[in-house]
């Protein structure tokens, strides 16, 4: 199940790669912070996969906590850029 479960949230994480962020050249806070959501996710979907729920109803609760983050991400983002000036 936990196989599973990190190709389910790989998939949904890679919707900040397929927008242009390279996570390799974020703040390492900032690559700390989004490891420990993957890590949080994928365990959140392996419980939810091994408690017989589907794919699809795991996907789209992955989806749906990830849609909320990427708005705190990108808010985080934007703040790091104003307190360090561009790049």
């Amino acid at each position: 199940m936990k196989n599973r479960a990190d190709e389910i949230v790989a998939e949904t994480l890679s919707a900040v790669t397929e927008a242009g962020v390279e996570i390799s050249a974020l703040p390492p806070e900032l690559r700390a912070s989004i490891a420990s959501h993957q890590t949080n996710l994928t365990n959140l979907a392996a419980a939810l996969l091994a408690g017989g729920q589907s794919e699809e109803v795991v996907r789209s609760t992955l989806n749906q906590l990830f849609a909320s983050y990427k708005q705190e991400l990108a808010r985080t983002i934007v703040a790091l850029r104003e307190q360090n000036g561009p790049n």
